[in-house]
């Protein structure tokens, strides 16, 4: 994903990059499009695809701040301890 960072990409650049199948690439490359990560279009019979800056800085402000609301509660003994989970009514 470092190269996808530096300059756009085809698919069969990914793939041959990142040492994973072709399936595999074009799996998570879905998901990454369908969440607006990454845009692509046709080029032949490739597709290119690039960032998506505008959505990744939404998606980094979100995760930013769900990171910075986690690590508040980080040393909370509100999670995981046996009676919080009965209680809570977690088995």
């Amino acid at each position: 994903m470092d190269d996808a960072a530096k300059h756009n990409d085809c698919m069969r650049e990914i793939h041959e990059s990142a040492g994973l199948s072709r399936f595999s690439v074009s799996i998570n490359l879905k998901h990454l499009s369908k969440s607006g990560l990454i845009k692509g279009s046709l080029n032949q019979r490739n597709t290119n695809w690039c960032i998506n800056h505008a959505e990744l800085d939404r998606f980094k402000e979100l995760f930013d701040n769900f990171y910075n609301e986690m690590n508040r509660n980080r040393n909370s003994e509100q999670c995981c301890t046996p009676s919080n989970r009965t209680k809570n009514g977690n088995k």
